[in-house]
């Protein structure tokens, strides 16, 4: 049976290896450690965009009063395996406690798709913050150090994890930015 929307997954001891996270500057409190399952009837104002890895939606979360984005998988026929292996990781990726880690606000399936739920980053990546020279025509030295130091932290705490954690995907476009950037 599909977990219901407004339901949640309580944590599971075991920690499968993650292929990637995304590391962002973000000073929110975390949430307790459930994973809620969000229903697509929650969000509005959906806009779609290709990524790398598939589809990503920036919705507003009507019950939280917020801006998600949500990161499909580009796998439709997801199966009840698939949608488990999926709650598994997102449990464990929330058990996380570092402010420099993306937090994760929930599961999510839409039009059919399994995806994960994250805090919205106003800012965007740094991969933008590099090349975008319209919006960002200099880069401050101050702030460069900030945002090195900042990515340093986070990995340093998935390195230091029992097992360590690895990223695998560290890029620009993986380190995204809230609003104190």
């Amino acid at each position: 049976d599909r977990i219901p929307p407004g339901s949640r997954l309580t944590q599971p001891s075991i920690l499968p290896s993650f292929t990637s996270f995304s590391v962002i500057l973000d000073r929110r409190p975390k949430m307790s450690n459930l994973v809620p399952v969000i229903s697509q009837k929650d969000l509005e104002n959906i806009s779609l965009s290709q990524t790398g890895f598939g589809i990503s939606l920036k919705a507003f979360h009507m019950a939280w009063n917020t801006d998600v984005s949500v990161k499909l998988l580009s796998n439709q026929r997801a199966g009840e395996r698939d949608f488990r292996a999926l709650l598994q990781e997102a449990a464990n990726t929330q058990r996380l406690q570092c402010n420099h880690l993306l937090p994760l606000l929930g599961i999510c399936q839409f039009q059919g798709f399994l995806g994960v739920a994250t805090t919205w980053m106003h800012n965007g990546s740094l991969s933008l913050l590099i090349h975008d020279h319209e919006l960002y025509p200099d880069l401050p030295v101050p702030l460069s150090i900030r945002i090195l130091s900042d990515v340093a932290t986070g990995l340093s705490y998935l390195h230091s994890l029992e097992p360590p954690i690895l990223h695998h995907n560290l890029k620009p476009s993986n380190v995204l930015l809230d609003l104190e950037y």
